[in-house]
């Protein structure tokens, strides 16, 4: 009896451990699955957009998809433009899905004052192995014959080698105050940026008003440095 008493216990045991073992497998599939969430794809219509001083922004438009199906009803299309003042705007594009995952574009937009020394360029510059292309440059005019470029550089540190570090509190912004004598650019004086213990000796510099194009070669630190600034236009 003790004996048929310890099997039929042991089958409980067994059986109590098996359902256990099937209870624990359940919940870790339960626990396992996951649901399969598509995350919505905005394309833009178009590039970078250039208007004149005064010229209302036509937006070129864009489409925002979830899963193959048109969600554009649904996206986010805002912007920061000021027609009134020479500049690089933005236009910020967003979309969500019912999970909460995002997706955005931006498109550049300038803001130019063609035909004027004080507009918006694209630079490339070139110092050593290093070499960076399309950085968006203003130049301002002094009112005295003189203008200020926001980097004579051409954004080399500031945008090209170290983005962003301005918001560690490193300026990397090389503001050049330069005259401009027909076919002559001269570079006068450079700011107080954080390698301003270093001085920036001009070689040449021209500037073709046809084209809206300053070319400069620089000596910085014994080694040459090329910058090229080119007006945008419409």
């Amino acid at each position: 009896m003790i004996i048929l008493m310890k099997k039929y216990l042991y089958t409980a045991i067994i059986g109590a451990m098996v359902a256990l073992s099937f209870t624990s497998c359940d919940e870790e599939t339960s626990a396992g699955l996951t649901s399969i969430t598509y995350y919505p794809v905005i394309e833009l219509t178009g590039g970078d957009v250039a208007i004149a001083l005064g010229e209302n922004y036509v937006e070129p438009g864009a489409v925002a998809t979830l899963n193959g199906e048109d969600v554009s009803d649904q996206m986010e299309v805002t912007n920061d433009i000021d027609n009134s003042q020479v500049g690089l705007y933005h236009v910020n594009y967003s979309a969500v899905n019912a999970d909460g995952f995002s997706a955005s574009e931006s498109r550049n937009v300038y803001v130019i004052n063609e035909g004027s020394i004080a507009t918006i360029y694209r630079s490339e510059c070139q110092y050593g192995s290093r070499h960076y292309y399309d950085l968006p440059i203003q130049i301002y005019d002094n009112g005295d014959g003189t203008y200020e470029v926001e980097d004579i550089l051409g954004g080399f540190y500031c945008m090209g080698r170290f983005p962003g570090y301005e918001a560690y509190g490193y300026d990397f912004w090389c503001e050049g105050t330069i005259k401009v004598e027909g076919s002559q650019a001269t570079l006068l004086s450079t700011g107080n940026w954080f390698w301003a213990s270093t001085p920036i000796v001009q070689k040449d510099g021209t500037y073709d008003a046809a084209t809206g194009t300053f070319t400069f070669n620089f000596d910085f630190s014994g080694s040459n440095f090329y910058v090229q600034l080119v007006a945008v236009k419409k």
